[in-house]
Parts: C-alpha cells; structure tokens; sequence
C-alpha cells in the first residue's frame, strides 16, 4: 500500500460540512480473557467430553475425537475468486506504518549545555556560611541552650536552605550534632515545651536529607512510653489545674505523635517543596497495602517486614524497631482513655493500614515481648491492651477480612484475575506457552479438583476462562483449550454464548478458517441462542482467515435465518442482520484491498434497510486517506452527508493521518495557520477533540522533526486555552523529544515540568518520570534525576534499567553514599515483590544493575541518609 500523502485544505474542510446525525456504538468484538495450562496440568482437570473439540480441531466427526496437528492446521483453498490473488492481498494486507524516533521540535533553540545546572550542588551565599559559623560557636558555649541554638538556626538558617536539597557538607556534622542533642534532650524531657517537637525536627532532618530512621523509631517508642505513663484521672493529680495541665499537654503529644509518623512516611518530594505540605490533614500518603505480599509473610515472626511494606523509601536495615514503634502508636490511638476522637481522624490512614496488616500478619504475646523488652512499662500496657485492640481491629475490617480470606489462595482474586489477563496478553504477542501454562496454574490452582472456597471464587470470573480459551485456540493447543473449557463444569459454570466467541476469536486470530466452520457447527448444534456478536464473529473471522467467500455467505445466511424464522417461527440462531456484521464484512475486505467487493456489501445492507452508521464511513475512509485518494473521499463525504451521519472524533483522527503528514514542508506561518484552520473547523461541526486526538496530532508532528515545531507550539496553545492538562502519554512524548535531540535540550524538560508544576500533579505515571531520570542520567545531571527519582521512589514497579542508569550516573559522579542508598533500596523492595519463579529471579538478579551493585561493593557501604 502506498504511503500516506497530504489531504488538501479542502477536502479536510468538506469532513465537516456533513449534516448532523445520530452516532452509532462501536459493533463488539470478541476479546475475552483466557490462559493455557500446560499439557500434564490440563490433563488432570478433565477429558474432551461436552468440548467442542472437534470444532476447534477441524474434524467434523462427533464431539471428543482427537484429530492430528497437520488436521488443525491445514487451510482451505481460496474461494473468493473474484478478488486478486491471496499472496498479493495478504501482501497489502500485512502494510505496517513506520515507528517513528520523537526528533526535534518545539519552543526554539535552548541554551547551550553549559549553561544547564548540571553541578551537584551550588556554593553557599556569604551570609549562609557566616550564619553556620556562628551557629557552631554558639553549640561550643556552654552557657547557650539547646533551644536557643535550634531558635537560631530555625529563624537564621533553615530559610536560607529551603532551596538546597542538601546540608553543606562542611557544617553538616555541626548541625547533626545538634540535632542529636536535641533528640537526646527530647527523651530525657519529653513535657518539654522550649525544645522542639518531633514533628519539627522529622521535617527538618529529611528536608536537609540528614534524617536516620534508626534514630527515629526509638524517640518514637520513648514518646508513645511516656503518653501511656501519663495519668488519665483527676485522682491522678494534686489538683485540677495540674490534670488540666496534663491533659492539655496530652493532647500537644499525641498531635506531636501524629505529625511526627506523617512526617517520616510522606514522599521526599513533598518535604523538598514547601508549597506541597498544604495536604488534608489526614492524608499520609501511604502505599496501599498489598494482599498478595502479605500473605506471602503471613507465617509467625514476618510481622516486622510487613509493616516495612508501608514506608518503601527506607530500607530494612534502616527499620530495625519500626515495628514496635508502629504497633505501640497505633494501640495508644486505638486507645479511647487515653487518646481522643480527634486524634484518630487525623492518624486514619495509618491506623487503617496497621490494623489491615496486623489483621493478616498477626502477632502473637511471645513475639510482643521480645519487642518491648527494653521498655517493660510500655510492653506491659500493650499486652493489657492486645486482646481489646486486636478485637476491635477485626471489627472495623470485618467486612474486608470476610472478603480477603474466603480466597486463602489469593485474598484479592479479582485483581489477582487483572494481573494474570495482562501477563497473559503478553505471553500471547510473544507466543510463550510456558508462561501461559503458568498462568493457568495460579488461576486454577495446584488441586485437580478446587475446594468450595476456591470454587466459588472461580464462578466470579466466567470472563478469565473464557480468555484461556482464546489464548490457546490462537497458540494452537486444542487440547488446553478443550481442558479449559471442561474445568468450567468442575466450578459449577456452563459455556456462554461469550465462551463459544472465544473460541472463533481464537480460531481466527490462528488463521484457522476450518476451525471457525467447525465450532460454528457445534454451536448451531448445542441450542445456544445466538447475538450479533457471535455472528459478526463468525463473518469476521471467516473474511481475515482466508475464506472471504465464506464470510459473505455467512452474511447472507444471516439474513436468511432471520427471514425464515419470521415466516416459520423463533429459532435459536435467529438474529436479525444490523449494521456491526456489514462493518466487519467491510473491514475485513478492505485489508485484503477488495474495494469493489466493500461496496457490494455496503449495498446489500442497503437492500435489507441497514443503513451504514460513522463506522461504517470511517471504516471506508481510513485507507483511502493513507493512500491519499482524494476523489474516494470526497465520495465519502458526499455518502456521509446523504445520509445524514455526522463526523466523528475518530473521522477526525483519521484525516490527521494523511493532513498531517507533510506540514513540516510548509512555512511556520502556513503550519500554524493549517493547525488553527483543522481545529476550528472541527470546533465549528460541534466536535471536541479529546486527549487522545491531540496526543495523535502531537505524535504525527512530532514525526517531522524539528520543521513542525511551530504546529506543535500551536496545538499545545489550544489545548491549554480550553483549560485541559496534557496526558502523561502528552507529556512522555515531548520529554522524549527534548532529549533525543543533539545535544539533549534540558532547559525545555525543565521548563515543561517546573511551568507546567509536575512535581505537585499526582496523577503524571510512573513512565514520564522514568523517563526524565533515565533522561537526565545519560547526561550525568543527577541532581535532577534524583529529584525526578523523589516521585517514583516508593512504587514497587520500577524498571531495572531506570536504577541501572541511574546507579551509572551516581557512580560516574562519585556519589557513593546515593549509590549505595539506591541498592539498598532495590534490594529491599525485591525482597517484598519477588517472583515465585526461581527463573524470573535468576532473569532479575543478571541484570546490569546488579553487577554495578556488586562490582563497586555497594550494598557493603554504610550510607549517611535515608535515601537518595
């Protein structure tokens, strides 16, 4: 098929000069999920009986036989032969457009390279460094408090550092020290009203990046000790004054306490912009808690690493008490003598995200006593506690337990189910029949026979079986597919109308023409009432398979039944003929380039008063924009407006393709003219593009380099001017372009995220942000990607070759302490997220990153932050 070529102004303007009409639903297609098991597992889970295994394997014979693999996979000869010949239509058929490198455009020329901030760290100010050395004569007098140090280095100091992301190294150890004494301080005094409070020294400790969560968790521990030592009585105390002194001072401690936790687990990239603290009080930003992992931790003794699972941005060495830090704080909120409404509220998301963990991992009373054995008091009012805490925790989340554990397999199968479709999509584009196999041994289970619980969960994802089907009819693994579909009885379902689609959606996929015939014969068979989707899947498939002739045939069967049932009464098999299966019939010619026979379907459907609806037009329309058949379209057009069907969003995506094409040869005056023209002609038949449509309008300018830069500049104009924001998908593709260009152009990937305030949009995806750290690592400006790093740093789903790049830069500067900050922190959260599979983990541990961790000896090093 020809390349695309431009379409002329007017021609684009005649797509809206169409008459306003009703839209009609895309028609349905068959994609439901399935997986395969292996020969020896399927094997066990049933026979061929009640299978339409003859249909799938072309063996017209009754239902069970075993025909050979050359049976399953031979083709009928061509039947349509008054199309081209096969070879030259599957020639054209098989047309792939080209994957395009994002090159240069947008916003001019950047600085030069030397003018980046591409330093680590930029030199203190005069007045900073006379402040810092005054500090450290003010520590040296014995007679200056700890709180009129921290005073001066709160009011004098600390401003001065809001920009820095770091302490200067040569008063780090000044200021450190400190701290540390005022945190010693703290323990002795903790009714202290001169020093400051937890919270403050957290905030400043990680803003500073000189925070030690080994340090944290025992001042944490001493507070929730002398909280619970306080009296709660009136009895308690000489006089009212003296218990509401008390009680006020309770209450300014457990506010300390609250802040304090909400301090160590909010991401760094909200403690290193001031602007981003303004979140709802009560919001932690706590990862949510992963079923699947926690099981995997349920046995006795694994209750510290579970709870390590909330704070991923440090790693276990860095959290030895953190568990008995956790626990005593969660109990005293829990307690309602001693804490108060208010307080919970507040600490909500911790609280329900403790008490969901230690519903899974529980504790037990020996375990609580090796965790308190150094603060016997405290151990001893959470022993007294344990039993009403934990009762009252399985209360709150009774409904959740009730629905995570009834699956002791997997506690969440419905997201299980998710994750097991979205690995087996991949196995199926990579054709890999072991991991399909796999797959379906964590769906179905280890057992021939799944217990009632396991069953019954089963019976609540008829879609997962119905997409292991299709996968192996598509790999060719009849028999897996007919293993699968007896397992349906063994849960107590029974086949679908949607599991017989699977099956010729599978069928189809595998080019197996006698295959579709088959199956569609036992289910004529069976009785099932049929639906338009099964007979669009029929057509559909028979047309892309290689039986055109067949396809159309099965058009008009269509209609015939439908005809016939209305003169002779209902039949099972009876559908009346819409609009979705002529629009499959069309596709499926018009890939082989069978245009005349397109539209000798286009007019049966006439006849038959089935009127063609946009997908139909739209359907029509795309290839003769690509080959940029000018007078095709206009005979679209005047189609379109004869019988009132009005463009689309999707009519307007497809003349993109082709009026897009070549506007990088056009001036920027003419580019930005083109660009506004399109749009409001667009705007002016009532349609409003979406992000997906400008993200296509950006990646087909983006195709002419740096000539369309212009348009590009224009179109992200309009688009903020509606007052949109740009997709992630927008976002990566920009980055992508700024830097690949010669040499990387890091002023415009700074300007994009600081203009635009991407570090405070939560919504931008982990694939933006790897890129701009990958990005910034190629050019050795860890600084930045560092920064970039802060917004991803706790998800479990960041790819090796993001941390190789990285490690590489970190280690090419110098950076050892942020080296090994980063393998730890890996190493760590692989230990929470890693496979069962001994091979994924053999795959995961060869990769480049880790020979980098092992070459420089890096997890041997100890590190002065928390990390990087």
């Amino acid at each position: 098929m020809s390349e695309a070529r431009a379409i002329c102004l007017t021609c684009r303007s005649k797509l809206f000069a169409t008459v306003a009409g009703a839209r009609s639903r895309w028609p349905p297609r068959a994609s439901y999920a399935t997986t395969s098991p292996d020969a020896q597992t399927l094997s066990r889970h049933g026979g061929q009986e009640n299978a339409p295994s003859a249909q799938v394997e072309e063996h017209a014979g009754a239902v069970g036989a075993q025909p050979s693999h050359s049976e399953l996979i031979r083709q009928p000869e061509p039947l349509f032969r008054d199309f081209t010949k096969r070879k030259d239509l599957r020639t054209r058929s098989r047309r792939r457009s080209p994957v395009s490198i994002f090159e240069k455009v947008v916003n001019g020329q950047k600085e030069s390279a030397d003018s980046e901030e591409n330093s680590n760290q930029a030199p203190i100010g005069f007045e900073l460094y006379q402040d810092l050395a005054k500090l450290k004569e003010l520590g040296e007098q014995p007679d200056t408090s700890l709180a009129a140090c921290f005073e001066f280095f709160n009011t004098k100091i600390f401003p001065q550092l809001q920009t820095e992301s770091r302490l200067p190294k040569i008063f780090r150890r000044n200021v450190t020290r400190l701290f540390d004494d005022i945190e010693r301080a703290k323990r002795d005094n903790m009714a202290s009203m001169d020093l400051p409070t937890i919270t403050e020294t957290t905030t400043i400790r990680r803003k500073l990046n000189f925070f030690r969560p080994e340090q944290w968790t025992p001042l944490i521990i001493s507070l929730v000790d002398y909280i619970c030592q306080m009296g709660t009585s009136p009895q308690d105390f000489s006089s009212t004054e003296s218990f509401e002194a008390s009680q006020t001072l309770r209450a300014a401690l457990l506010q300390d306490l609250v802040g304090a936790w909400r301090m160590f687990g909010l991401p760094q990239i909200l403690l290193t912009h001031g602007e981003l603290l303004h979140l709802p009080e009560g919001e932690f930003r706590l990862p949510p808690v992963r079923w699947q992992k926690l099981v995997k931790l349920s046995p006795p003794n694994h209750t510290g690493r579970a709870l390590n699972s909330l704070f991923p941005r440090y790693v276990e060495t860095q959290l030895g008490t953190l568990a008995p830090a956790v626990i005593s704080t969660v109990v005293l909120l829990k307690d309602p003598i001693k804490s108060n409404p208010a307080i919970q509220e507040s600490a909500r998301d911790l609280i329900s995200a403790v008490t969901q963990i230690l519903a899974t991992v529980p504790v037990d009373r020996r375990e609580l006593l090796t965790m308190f054995r150094s603060h016997a008091v405290l151990g001893g009012y959470i022993s007294e506690r344990w039993s009403s805490f934990t009762v009252q925790a399985n209360q709150n989340h009774e409904h959740l337990s009730k629905h995570q554990h009834r699956k002791s397999h997997a506690p969440s199968q419905r997201k299980h189910a998710s994750m097991l479709h979205k690995q087996l999509g991949q196995a199926l584009k990579s054709r890999d029949l072991k991991a399909c196999n796999q797959a379906w041994i964590d769906f179905w289970g280890p057992s021939n026979t799944p217990d009632p619980e396991r069953a019954q969960s089963l019976r609540e994802l008829p879609e997962m079986f119905d997409y292991f089907i299709m996968v192996y009819t598509t790999m060719r693994q009849p028999s897996k597919a007919v293993a699968v579909w007896n397992s349906l009885g063994k849960v107590g379902l029974v086949p679908s109308i949607k599991t017989w689609n699977s099956l010729i959606e599978g069928c189809k996929r595998a080019s197996n023409a006698a295959g579709i015939r088959n199956v569609w014969a036992r289910l004529v068979e069976s009785g099932v009432q049929l639906d338009t989707a099964i007979w669009t899947a029929r057509i559909s498939g028979l047309i892309e398979t290689g039986d055109p002739e067949g396809g159309l045939q099965a058009l008009e069967e269509m209609a015939k039944v439908y005809q016939a049932s209305l003169q002779n009464g209902g039949s099972s098999s009876a559908v009346k003929p819409t609009i979705e299966p002529v629009n499959a019939a069309i596709a499926g010619l018009l890939r082989y380039g069978a245009n005349d026979a397109a539209q000798k379907v286009l007019a049966w459907g006439s006849r038959h008063g089935i009127e063609p609806d946009i997908i139909t037009f739209n359907t029509i329309l795309r290839p003769l924009v690509r080959q940029g058949a000018t007078e095709g379209v206009d005979k679209v057009f005047a189609m379109m407006k004869a019988h009132g069907v009005q463009a689309d969003v999707a009519t307007f995506t497809i003349i993109l393709d082709g009026a897009m094409t070549s506007l990088g040869e056009e001036a920027p005056e003419q580019q930005i003219e083109t660009v506004t023209r399109i749009l409001a002609e667009m705007e002016a038949a009532g349609l409003e593009a979406n992000l997906q449509t400008y993200g296509r309008m950006i990646y087909l300018l983006l195709q002419e380099g740096d000539s369309a830069k212009e348009s590009v500049k224009a179109v992200l104009a309009h688009i903020w001017s509606k007052g949109l924001e740009l997709s992630s998908h927008i976002y990566t593709m920009l980055a992508e372009y700024y830097f690949s260009r010669d040499p990387p152009d890091l002023s415009a990937v700074r300007d994009l995220i600081e203009n635009r305030g991407l570090y405070s949009k939560f919504g931008i995806d982990r694939v933006f942000w790897e890129r701009v750290v990958r990005g910034y690592s190629q050019v050795g400006d860890t600084t930045n990607a560092l920064k970039a790093f802060g917004m991803i740093e706790s998800s479990m789903s960041v790819t090796t070759s993001t941390l190789s790049d990285l490690l590489q830069a970190l280690i090419n500067n110098e950076q050892w302490d942020e080296a090994a900050q980063l393998a730890q922190k890996a190493k760590s959260q692989r230990e929470l997220t890693q496979s069962d599979t001994a091979a994924s983990d053999a795959r995961f541990w060869r990769h480049r990153f880790w020979h980098l961790v092992s070459q420089y000896e890096l997890l041997e090093r100890k590190t002065e932050g928390s990390g990087p």
